[in-house]
């Protein structure tokens, strides 16, 4: 964990990185607050990940699209030199949207693995750099 934290704020040249440090704090602040949030949680951190993806990109002088598909950001980051990112835990982290809004359930068990996946990737994309 600590690798981790420490790739994860060592990266904070990009305006994408500097939001997505936020997004990482508020996906656990809504694990944690009265009443629990977990739709949003998980939605904090799919935006967190795909703000580190995006981050490479801009890196790499790639185009950033505005969408949230982390398999096709993913596999475009691959393209600029980014090492595979894990498909199993692009796919624990990704949600639509509506998962704020409450539109599907989200437990928190299902929140805090997307948690962590998210961690995993964004340390995989910091340590690329």
């Amino acid at each position: 964990g600590l690798d981790s934290f420490q790739a994860i704020n060592s990266q904070t040249s990009s305006k994408y990185v500097t939001a997505a440090l936020g997004d990482l704090q508020s996906a656990v602040y809504h694990l944690f607050s009265r009443p629990q949030h977990c739709g949003q949680s998980k939605w904090a951190s799919l935006q967190a990940t795909e703000k580190f993806i995006k981050s490479y990109i801009e890196r790499k002088d790639g185009k950033v699209d505005p969408h949230h598909n982390l398999n096709k950001l993913s596999n475009y980051a691959h393209t600029l030199g980014l090492n595979q990112l894990n498909r199993d835990n692009l796919e624990i982290i990704q949600c639509a949207a509506g998962v704020r809004y409450g539109e599907s359930s989200v437990s928190v068990q299902v929140a805090v693995e997307a948690h962590l996946a998210s961690i995993d990737i964004c340390e995989k994309v910091a340590s690329s750099a």
